[in-house]
Order: structure tokens, then C-alpha cells, then sequence
């Protein structure tokens, strides 16, 4: 693969980001990526005083996570490893994807935040499954308590086989 990021600093610091990747060779050529994945994203980590905004944009083709190298995709203990777009879709699907990623962190005071968070993915149509596009919302409370981080997170969404799910979790950070 091929990664890069720009960080400009000054009032309004900010960081571009890019990853170009195959995941093998492609026509049996050392020097050709078959497989390409691409993402793009920006950071500003000083939106305002109080605000921490993060965009990317991701695609990748069919064999992405799907392979005869690892039977079982790039995983452990079922979870996927790398982009979390890895795992919207139907287990073992060789089905390339377009996803989007927005998070907005807002530092509500010394210690504690507010992180809102939306992920998109629309899985490309030539599966015999057929997909919808996938969305998913999360909001998460955090704040620091002596050595640690406590917080509760919120995530709803509907899957990209039609399915609304919820989620609340607790958490403890050390």
C-alpha cells in the first residue's frame, strides 16, 4: 500500500490522509495491485475551541477481506480486521463497497466529551445478495476519573440486509 498524510498547522490546524492498497498482484506482475482499495479523509482536530471533526471516504473492490489466502477472510475470532466495512455484508460475500465515515467529538469541559458519530456503506449490486445501504448513528459520553475513562455509548442503525439494530454499551478505559 501506498499511505500518506498532510498536516498543516496554524489558527485552523488540519491533516489529509490517503491510502492507496492492493491486496495482491494483479496479472501476475510484481509491480501491479490487483484488488485496489482506496481512502481519503481529513482531519481538524480544532474545528472551533471545543470541536474535533474527522471525515473519510472509502472503496474497495470485490476480494477485499475474501480470499483464498485466509479461508475464513482477514479475521479473528469472526471479526474482521481493518476498515469496519469489512464486515457489512454477508459472510464470505466477495462484494466490493463504498463507505463514508463523519465524527464530530465536542470537549464539553476539562475531562469530558460528547462524540457523535455516522457510518454509511453501500455494498456494490452485483452480489446474489441483495444489500441495502447500511447506516449507523452512535453517540458516546465520556469523562476521565483519576487514572481512568468511564462512558456510555448509544448506537442505532439498519444493516445492509434491511435489519434495524440497537446497542447500549458501558465502558471503563485505563
Amino acid at each position: 500500500s501506498v499511505t500518506t498524510r498532510y498536516t498543516f498547522v496554524g489558527d485552523m490546524p488540519m491533516s489529509f490522509y490517503m491510502e492507496y492498497a492492493g491486496e495482491d498482484t494483479s496479472g501476475a506482475s510484481g509491480l501491479a495491485m490487483g484488488n485496489t482499495s482506496v481512502m481519503f479523509g481529513v482531519h481538524v482536530p480544532k474545528l472551533t475551541s471545543k470541536l474535533d471533526l474527522t471525515y473519510e471516504y472509502a472503496s474497495w473492490q470485490n476480494a477485499w477481506y475474501v480470499n483464498g489466502v485466509f479461508g475464513d477472510g482477514l479475521t479473528n475470532y469472526d471479526q474482521v480486521l481493518g476498515h469496519w466495512g469489512g464486515s457489512r455484508r454477508a459472510q464470505g460475500d466477495a462484494v466490493g463497497a463504498t463507505a463514508h465515515m463523519a465524527k464530530l467529538i465536542w470537549d464539553i469541559r476539562e475531562g469530558k466529551s460528547l462524540t457523535m458519530q455516522f457510518r454509511g456503506i453501500d455494498n456494490e449490486d452485483y452480489s446474489e445478495v441483495e444489500y441495502q445501504k447500511g447506516q449507523e448513528l452512535s453517540l458516546e459520553y465520556s469523562q476521565g476519573m483519576r487514572r481512568f475513562i468511564t462512558g456510555l455509548k448509544v448506537t442505532a442503525g439498519e444493516s445492509v440486509l434491511g435489519e434495524n439494530y440497537s446497542q447500549v454499551k458501558g465502558f471503563i478505559r485505563w
